[in-house]
């Protein structure tokens, strides 16, 4: 996708923001942590790359962002987000111990969304249009699993784009049928001559693909009559559009209603309705990375949705952990416009939308309106240059036609401007133009004051969070600088370039030549669930007969990822057994290495019988969540070989650990077992939002020497903002300044082990951890200090927020809940 940035032109104020003044003005609110170094080159050069996107808008005819969406963030910048949050889980799935979280606005603008299409409790959540394809097509192959059970789930498209299609089939295991050109009646003969069971589908459909293209839902409702399944619909551009028009514009543009139901109807459209399973909710675009609403009703079933003490939720979205902002930001759009004033802006945005495409018919161009969407795709009499495509936001197609929006900051000299661009001449003088008024759709200032009271409540709460492994610091010191970046458009090609360059650099971290890093490829990631998903698949893809061995303290999305995919549960091949073992750990949470090597001989066992040869992808940890323990992967390889085997891929899942100076792996190739007194692994999983403390994202690095790919990842998958904020991170916290934070942390730790084994508390920790297990304390005090229990067991984290006087105010309370009791501290 093209940036799509022009300059707002001439006349324009002057940009005056220095960020290196923000940043010390700042210094009020920064939380105790070893004194930072001033950065002053990347202070100016953020100054810098602000003041050039700040002068640039989206091109007006941008099929997916407009400047009346990107307004409203200008109340996220006030507010004195961002501050460190995270609403993992769904909206409903809310953990008394967790107060830093915009859940209470989400759960409206979900509820606001369904109720637009007949449902106004339904299942959903705020999350980018690629997350929701996987939670809206896994929600179907549950319920076809329970609905029909001896039917195989086969996922069918046709427009809908077709990386996307193909990223949801391999992360799913399912099989996948691209239909050409609407033949759904051909895809009914191609589903019967398939060999095995027979089929339900999954219809991934939409209302308006980013390159024009609508699917037939009148076919898809016909072959749905004849086959049994379930149908998706994707309205990621336009479903405000489509759910806010008068019955009078329905009925003269001829658009179905879209109704979210379940159990489904047949036919699927039927009356000017179309029924779906599942629906993306989408349209007033911020960014050119598309935040959506993924909508399910509560009746669909689920086959696996197990209680995660640790965050008191079902660990059903696909993230885990999800940032806040993208739902608070969905919430004031839907705040500040409504239905009412969303049907407004597409209505005049529609009657513009009429003057060009009749203005064009007069042309010698090809002009078509459809009639879903406020574009016109247009094939010109004239080439047109790259820097004019830029500069209107002109979409290129095929056959040489190009699609343009019509948004709702459109201007008269816009309409002039892409008209002589498009046909050679200058537009005819025209009345009909309507410009829109954006002071109709202010935010009030009591949301504006309320967001600014939470924020500092959050600050204050976070002095004292300590049960989860986040570091609440960071945007303390960096938010004066990253407010200012939230209303604007972060230019597609300097993301692109700065992510490469990140990932060459946590390359050659983690022990990796120039010429070695070529076998390796990388990818940023919305988070460690990501990550480890990536990490998995890409590891059996290139051994598609090995098994993956983990423990059974790995974190429990892995279970998720693996459960989630037919393939790796063997679930359509006879009586094979998953492709996975889970391998016992210690009290402490480490894999055992003789429990490994005894499942390893079994399963080697049933392979040999089999006449299938048996390989190892081995998941290992490299700090766990809960008690920071690191797997001893020299140990586990040489168990691996007493026996005559070894691993043919490690993958670490270092989500905290890995982020922090030590890099206790290195990267390298299968054959080798250690480079620097380090042990070899061939793939890394690191979380931004734990050991760096911004938005909640992350960075997976995979061996890939034969494919020089990683599986399951789209191009723009990423929110551009987090590669920003990982760049600033870098500037701000060099190496040297993390070892002394890293250091510090590991004082206080041993402050906290001290104090506590001191007043005869029962402590268990391992070496070189920042995590302290100790006995569940009563639920005020895991409210207090956002405590995380998994049975009789809390752990308490020293992240670099964390201070002395905040550990001892935490043992005051401890001890005066407890009855001290003699114990010797549990350590490795």
């Amino acid at each position: 996708m093209l940036s799509m940035l022009r300059d707002r032109g001439e006349g324009q104020a002057s940009i005056p923001v220095d960020m290196t003044q923000e940043f010390i003005a700042g210094k009020h609110r920064w939380m105790s942590q070893p004194d930072l170094e001033i950065q002053p080159d990347i202070l100016r050069t953020a100054t810098s790359l602000f003041r050039q996107w700040a002068s640039q808008t989206p091109s007006p005819f941008n099929p997916l962002v407009d400047e009346l969406w990107i307004e409203t963030a200008r109340v996220l910048r006030d507010a004195g987000l961002p501050w460190h949050s995270n609403n993992v889980n769904l909206p409903d799935e809310i953990d008394p111990g967790w107060p830093l979280h915009f859940k209470q606005f989400e759960r409206q603008v979900v509820n606001a969304k369904g109720a637009r299409v007949g449902d106004p409790r339904p299942v959903g959540y705020v999350c980018s249009r690629d997350e929701a394809t996987l939670f809206a097509t896994r929600a179907l192959q549950q319920e076809l699993r329970a609905s029909f059970p001896n039917h195989r789930p086969l996922l069918a498209s046709s427009h809908l784009d077709s990386e996307l299609s193909s990223m949801v089939g391999e992360v799913l295991g399912l099989e996948h049928l691209r239909v050409i050109d609407d033949d759904w009646l051909a895809a009914e003969d191609e589903i019967r001559r398939r060999d095995g069971p027979p089929r339900a589908l999954i219809i991934v459909a939409t209302t308006g693909e980013t390159n024009g293209e609508v699917d037939d839902f009148g076919a898809i409702s016909q072959l749905l009559m004849k086959v049994p399944g379930l149908l998706h619909v994707d309205a990621t551009r336009n479903f405000d559009l489509l759910t806010t028009l008068s019955d009078d514009d329905r009925q003269r543009r001829r658009i179905p209603r879209l109704i979210l139901r379940h159990p489904p109807v047949k036919p699927t459209m039927e009356d000017g309705v179309i029924n779906a399973g599942t629906i993306i909710a989408g349209g007033m675009h911020s960014s050119i990375h598309s935040y959506v609403v993924v909508l399910k009703p509560r009746a669909l079933r689920s086959t696996f949705d197990p209680l995660i003490e640790y965050v008191r939720g079902t660990d059903s979205t696909i993230s885990g952990s999800r940032d806040s902002i993208p739902p608070l930001l969905a919430y004031l759009q839907e705040l500040r416009f409504g239905a009412r004033g969303i049907r407004d802006v597409y209505r005049w945005c529609q009657s513009n939308r009429e003057m060009l495409y009749s203005m064009l018919l007069r042309t010698e161009c090809s002009v078509e309106a459809p009639t879903e969407t406020l574009d016109l795709i247009i094939k010109p009499s004239l080439e047109i240059p790259n820097s004019a495509q830029r500069q209107w936001g002109l979409l290129p197609l095929a056959d040489g036609k190009y699609l343009l929006t019509m948004q709702p900051s459109v201007t008269p000299e816009d309409i002039n401007g892409v008209f002589h661009t498009l046909t050679g001449h200058q537009a005819p003088l025209c009345d009909s133009f309507r410009p829109l008024d954006k002071t109709l759709y202010p935010i009030s200032s009591a949301m504006s004051e309320q967001l600014r009271q939470i924020v500092r409540q959050w600050q204050d709460a976070s002095k004292l969070s300590g049960g989860f492994p986040l570091n609440h610091a960071t945007y303390a010191t960096l938010s004066p600088v990253i407010r200012h970046f939230f209303p604007l458009s972060i230019p597609s090609d300097w993301v692109s370039s700065i992510a490469d360059q990140i990932l060459e650099d946590q390359k050659s971290a983690f022990g990796l030549s120039r010429s070695e890093s070529r076998d390796f490829s990388g990818s940023f990631t919305s988070g460690s669930t990501m990550g480890n998903r990536i990490g998995i698949h890409t590891a059996l893809q290139q051994h598609p007969n090995a098994i993956l061995y983990f423990s059974a303290a790995t974190h429990y999305s892995v279970r998720k990822v693996l459960r989630d995919n037919d393939e790796f549960m063997n679930r359509w091949v006879g009586d094979a057994r998953p492709r996975f073992t889970e391998v016992p750990c210690d009290d402490l949470g480490r894999m055992r290495p003789d429990s490994l090597a005894y499942h390893v001989q079994a399963d080697n066992a049933s392979c040999i019988s089999r006449g299938e040869t048996h390989s190892i992808i081995l998941l290992v940890n490299i700090g766990t969540t809960f008690s920071g323990a690191r797997d001893d992967i020299l140990a586990l390889r040489k168990a691996l070989r007493l026996i005559g085997s070894d691993t043919t891929y490690i993958h670490a899942d270092g989500a905290l650990d890995l982020a922090t100076p030590t890099k206790d792996v290195c990267l390298g190739p299968p054959h080798d077992l250690e480079r620097n007194g380090k042990p070899v692994v061939q793939g890394v999983t690191i979380s931004h939002h734990k050991a760096f403390g911004i938005m909640v994202s992350g960075e997976v690095i995979c061996y890939t020497p034969k494919t020089q790919r990683l599986v399951t990842v789209l191009p723009n998958m990423i929110d551009p903002r987090a590669i920003f904020e990982t760049w600033l991170f870098h500037g701000i916290y060099p190496k040297s300044s993390m070892t002394r934070i890293w250091n510090y942390c590991m004082d206080n730790a041993g402050l906290l082990r001290d104090l506590l084994a001191a007043r005869g508390i029962p402590i268990k920790f391992n070496t070189g951890s920042l995590i302290t297990v100790l006995p569940r304390p009563p639920t005020a005090i895991i409210r207090q200090f956002h405590l995380a229990p998994e049975g009789d067991w809390v752990h308490f984290i020293t992240m670099p927020h964390i201070t002395p006087e905040a550990i001892k105010f935490f043992i005051e309370k401890i001890a005066a809940s407890y009855t001290a009791r003699p114990s010797v501290p549990a350590r490795l």
